[in-house]
């Protein structure tokens, strides 16, 4: 039996979490699990609450938007790293 990848962000880090409970843990969609959309779906949905926190602490929505794509894509470039340094490159 094949065993499962864990792509998510914390695995990628060592961190003991299976991708179906990560999903679940953030609400996910569960077919996401144990594929390397998990992290897009993740970047996206942190992407989202970012800009809405950075509003609310008194951002214009086109400052938030930039300072979270800044953070999304720095976070990208760091799961990108941890999936080639695991030779999990597709």
């Amino acid at each position: 039996m094949k065993e499962h990848v864990n792509y998510n962000f914390m695995a990628l880090q060592g961190i003991d979490i299976d991708d179906e409970e990560y999903a679940k843990e953030f609400g996910a969609p569960p077919n996401l699990a144990y594929t390397p959309e998990l992290n897009n779906w993740m970047l996206n949905y942190a992407f989202d609450r970012d800009v809405q926190e950075l509003k609310e602490a008194g951002l214009t929505e086109s400052e938030a938007i930039a300072r979270a794509n800044k953070s999304r894509d720095a976070s990208r470039a760091e799961i990108r790293q941890m999936v080639a340094e695991r030779g999990l490159l597709k």
